[in-house]
Order: structure tokens, then C-alpha cells, then sequence
């Protein structure tokens, strides 16, 4: 990509990177690590035209998310 001058860097993280969580704390610190890293990896390759994003989807329904939607 820093030869070609261009491209595009997606990180999928979660909204849980915004928010606490008593049941998952441990994700949503690494969510947030993810952010972070995508803000400095945006920086470092700005200047090679290098486009960086991080998305973060809300809570969907899986099994992993069972002890949040559940009581």
C-alpha cells in the first residue's frame, strides 16, 4: 500500500470499546485497544494516502452475547 500511495485499513471492533461492561470487561478494554489502534495507525500511514477506519457494530444476538441479553 505505501508503494502503490494508496489503500484502505478496516478494523471491526465493537461498540463495547465506548462502553463498560461488568460482564465483559476484558473485551471492551480490547475494543478500545482496537480504536486506539486504528487512530494511530491512521496517522502513521496518512501521508501514503493510507485510509484507516474502525468500525463498531452494536450488540447482536450470538452466542457470545447471550449473558448480555439474557437475565
Amino acid at each position: 500500500m505505501i508503494e502503490r500511495k494508496a489503500g484502505s485499513i478496516i478494523i471491526v471492533s465493537s461498540i463495547g470499546g465506548l462502553r463498560g461492561s461488568p460482564v465483559i470487561c476484558a473485551y471492551c478494554i480490547s475494543k478500545a485497544a482496537d480504536m486506539q489502534l486504528a487512530c494511530d495507525l491512521a496517522v502513521e500511514y496518512g501521508k501514503h494516502n493510507i485510509r484507516v477506519n474502525c468500525i463498531t457494530p452494536g450488540l447482536i444476538k450470538t452466542d457470545f452475547a447471550r449473558a448480555l441479553l439474557e437475565d
